[in-house]
């Protein structure tokens, strides 16, 4: 006996499943697969999505303290205010040169 299967759309709502059958489907037993999403793959709830907008900033003081207590360090010394802001200049500095050759060219600035 050949077995033929057929895709067929449905819903389920309150734990019933609804289906509209084809006319040439005969009584007898069945077979549902239903795909179930995996957990990563379920939809964030409103809460989620709600708890992911929110921003919650920290303060540099947070930051490394969480650097500390996990023993991160930079280039093999130990992160403070003053190394931060010196990196964040020159960051910008390098940054703004980078600017200023697209624009005028090589020249020394």
């Amino acid at each position: 006996m050949t077995t033929q299967y057929v895709t067929i759309k449905g819903y389920i709502r309150d734990g019933k499943l609804n289906v509209e059958l084809p006319d040439n489907v005969v009584d007898g037993e069945v077979e549902v697969k239903i795909p179930i999403p995996a957990e990563e793959d379920k939809p964030l709830t409103e809460a989620e999505i709600r708890e992911l907008m929110t921003p919650n900033p920290k303060t540099i003081g947070e930051i490394l303290e969480e650097l500390k207590e996990n023993n991160v360090k930079a280039f093999d010394y130990e992160l403070d205010g003053a190394i931060i802001t010196r990196m964040m200049r020159v960051s910008i500095w390098d940054v703004f040169m980078d600017i200023m050759r697209d624009v005028k060219g090589d020249k020394d600035w």
